[in-house]
């Protein structure tokens, strides 16, 4: 790959799945083969519990070193499996720590013939899509939602996630600018979806699925004065 990419044949290669990490650590100088071959975007397989973090931690470091940006490995992880909830979570947060993104994988048995998984509906039954013991359907999409969300976060280099702050079309550039570096607390007050990726976040319910849905009530006369001034009010005040 090498050679084709010399000879401009190929311009860049990706891997769908997680390399086995421990190559790398016995052969470090296969991820400079990587890099020269126009490998993009690695991602290195962590299978198995939290407490194997120091490994992963070196894998990544393995990559760095060669001149693989962190934003862009990924750690291929998968859930709804052997390892419940918390432990996920744990190793959710320890890839926001290391500032690497996580490729997630929903477990699905081979011998299962169908899968209607829906996002947004609660599918607590079991009968839609594999439901692992270890894991609830709300566990199963909130732990997906807070890995979108924490890639989102590092890819922007932003501090949190907001649904709201993504629709451009609410506030201004200013507002918008003075929001994503305000202290969080004070951030709070105008986004009520502000979501922090270093915290564990749990479903409200673990029991059944809630689709949360948060109304900006942009129609509001006060709206459209912060439009004009770009004086930012509380959501309290704009939802009135």
């Amino acid at each position: 790959m090498a050679i084709l990419k010399r000879k401009k044949k190929i311009g860049w290669c990706e891997s769908q799945s997680g390399f086995d990490g421990n190559l790398l650590v016995e052969k470090p100088e296969l991820a400079a083969k990587l890099k020269k071959a126009g490998f993009r975007e690695p991602r290195i397989a962590w299978d198995w519990g939290y407490d194997k973090y120091p490994e992963v931690e070196e894998q990544i470091k393995i990559l760095e070193n060669v001149g693989f940006n962190r934003k862009d490995i990924y750690i291929f992880m998968i859930y709804n499996w052997k390892f419940d909830f918390e432990e996920m979570e744990k190793k959710r947060l320890k890839c926001y720590e290391w500032k690497v993104q996580i490729s997630d994988c929903r477990n699905r048995p081979l011998t299962q013939l169908h899968d209607n998984y829906d996002p947004m509906k609660d599918q607590s039954n079991g009968i839609d899509y594999h439901i692992n013991p270890n894991w609830t359907d709300a566990e199963v999409k909130q732990f997906r939602k807070n890995i979108r969300r924490q890639n989102i976060c590092l890819r922007q280099n932003l501090r949190y996630h907001s649904k709201i702050l993504e629709r451009k079309k609410i506030f201004s550039k200013e507002q918008i600018q003075a929001l994503k570096f305000m202290p969080l607390e004070e951030a709070k007050n105008y986004l009520p979806d502000l979501w922090i990726p270093s915290e564990i976040t749990p479903p409200k319910n673990r029991e059944k699925w809630i689709v949360e849905k948060i109304e900006y009530n942009c129609s509001s006369p006060i709206f459209h004065q912060i439009s004009t001034s770009y004086k930012i009010l509380p959501i309290s005040q704009i939802t009135d």
